[in-house]
């Protein structure tokens, strides 16, 4: 049999659920608040062989579409030798709270971090980015690119899109 205790505690549960009209989950969200840098290109063929090999994709003008929020480019840059990177980008619609700096094209928000310092200035305007920690986003595009800096070439290597 159940205890006096228990359908009390119930009906006092059910009580306070209907007294304060609807029953709100504590908030499992945390606004974070992230500082970046503004870069500025050594060499601004970089950013022009990023942007157009990135938009001749047609994986993300599809993703565009399907979801406007999108608009940050989270790049890693990891320096293989003295002329060769490898480049791996994720489309966001946060920044990466391990991000050094940033450049603005067009709509895009550009997020850098990894091996900069052969490719960007840094400079000492900051910009405030505050986002919801735990913001939840489908599958974002991923692509892996390699840039040879002695030629100036930017290739996909490769690409992975969710639908």
């Amino acid at each position: 049999m159940i205890s006096k205790n228990k359908i009390l505690l119930l009906l006092l549960l059910l009580l306070t659920i209907n007294v304060s009209g609807q029953y709100s989950p504590p908030k499992t969200k945390e606004l974070v608040d992230l500082s970046l840098a503004k870069l500025c290109p050594i060499d601004s063929t970089f950013i022009c062989l990023l942007e157009n090999a990135l938009l001749q994709s047609d994986n993300i003008n599809k993703r565009i579409t399907i979801t406007k929020n999108l608009n940050v480019f989270n790049i890693t840059i990891i320096q293989k030798d003295s002329a060769y990177y490898k480049i791996y980008i994720e489309l966001s619609i946060n920044p990466s709270k391990k991000g050094m700096g940033y450049i603005v094209k067009g709509d895009f928000i550009y997020v850098f971090q990894g091996d900069l310092q052969p490719l960007f200035n840094e400079t000492k305007t900051l910009r405030k980015f505050s986002y919801s920690q735990f913001s939840n986003t489908i599958d974002p595009p991923f692509w892996i690119l390699c840039y040879n800096s002695k030629n100036n070439s930017m290739k996909i290597i490769e690409e992975k899109t969710h639908y």
